[in-house]
């Protein structure tokens, strides 16, 4: 899947597009066998502008999460988006990230870790 993306990109001869693309689609390695995806929050403080409606709207234009979303969707994965509200939405975001490494080897879900 990558492989094939990078072929793709290479093609197009903007090695700056390929370059920072890549950087991102390079992550889906990291998936393996965890079928959860984790994108991120939306926003700790309450009045945030980052609200879930404009996260959504990040991801369908600017996000760098798009890039390896849309290589999954190309590649027919089957993708579902949920979500969790909180009161406390940075502790939240905190707990998830701690129980998730605990069952990953420590690690951040993989579109999320640098």
């Amino acid at each position: 899947m990558i492989e094939k993306t990078r072929q793709l990109l290479s093609s197009t001869g903007w090695d700056f597009v390929k370059e920072f693309t890549l950087s991102r689609i390079e992550r889906l390695d990291k998936i393996g066998n965890c079928t959860i995806i984790y994108l991120g929050s939306t926003g700790g403080q309450r009045g945030s502008k980052n609200t879930l409606k404009g996260r959504y709207r990040e991801f369908s234009l600017r996000h760098t999460i798009m890039y390896p979303i849309w290589v999954l969707l190309y590649f027919n994965w089957k993708l579902e988006f949920g979500w969790k509200i909180s009161v406390k939405p940075k502790q939240k975001e905190e707990e998830l990230k701690i129980n998730y490494r605990k069952l990953h080897n420590g690690k951040l879900p993989a579109l999320v870790e640098r």
